[in-house]
């Protein structure tokens, strides 16, 4: 299985899904960071850079498992060698776009998603991930945002119980 966690938006927990919750459910997973900057604006080493895509290809080619964490500040880059290696989407098999409740980062998604289509990323291979979520909240009111894009113009999966609610313990991974 090969996974790409992306959103144009940064805070949304990308990090933490790649590394926490896919990659241990993969057998043997391997995770590549394509970021340049963390969330504190400090370098992350070893990680490659969206402009390495052609890097990224050959990593996958060897990998059974991989879970491609797309950072924000990389996700430009990233999308655009993905138009120029024509067909190169397909060598994925999943894009978990998460968010979260915040209005900027719903926007964030909306772009992201509607970026993935046209790429031409088939609909099913597109998954929502609702992220920090508080229990009590209403998910179709928080995230109307995205429920009315999906009734507008689908494209991808919206799933309602695709969702990781708050919990203390994200704060100290």
């Amino acid at each position: 299985m090969k996974i790409a966690v992306i959103n144009f938006s940064g805070n949304v927990g990308k990090s933490t899904v790649a590394r926490h919750l896919l990659a241990p459910r993969l057998d043997r997973a391997e995770v590549i960071a394509i970021e340049s900057i963390n969330s504190d604006d400090s370098e992350k080493s070893g990680a490659l850079r969206g402009t390495q895509f052609d890097e990224l290809q050959e990593q996958m080619m060897m990998l059974n498992n991989v879970v491609v964490d797309v950072g924000a500040s990389n996700v430009e880059d990233f999308i655009s060698l993905m138009q120029r290696y024509d067909g190169s989407h397909e060598d994925f098999d999943r894009f978990i776009v998460p968010t979260v409740p915040v209005t900027k980062q719903q926007v964030d998604t909306i772009a992201t998603l509607d970026e993935l289509r046209d790429l031409g990323v088939p609909p099913e291979k597109i998954r929502m991930l609702f992220n920090t979520v508080d229990t009590k909240s209403d998910l179709r009111k928080a995230f109307s945002r995205l429920f009315d894009h999906h009734e507008r113009k689908g494209g991808f999966v919206l799933n309602s119980e695709a969702v990781i609610y708050e919990n203390p313990i994200f704060e100290k991974i």
